[in-house]
């Protein structure tokens, strides 16, 4: 008998993911707001405080 995590992981599959196209677009806008807010981190704006932030 198996226990439930091996039955999940043998009915996970890559094929899968490749066919949930809407789970795609979210997981690759979450990513690129993710290195879009890193990037930003980097790039000085006037009158705030970096300082205030660390």
């Amino acid at each position: 008998m198996t226990s439930a995590a091996e039955q999940f992981a043998q009915n996970i599959n890559l094929s899968s993911f490749a066919k949930a196209e809407e789970l795609k677009k979210r997981l690759l806008f979450t990513l690129g707001a993710l290195i879009v807010y890193r990037l930003g981190t980097y790039i000085p704006l006037p009158g705030i405080n970096p300082d205030a932030f660390a």
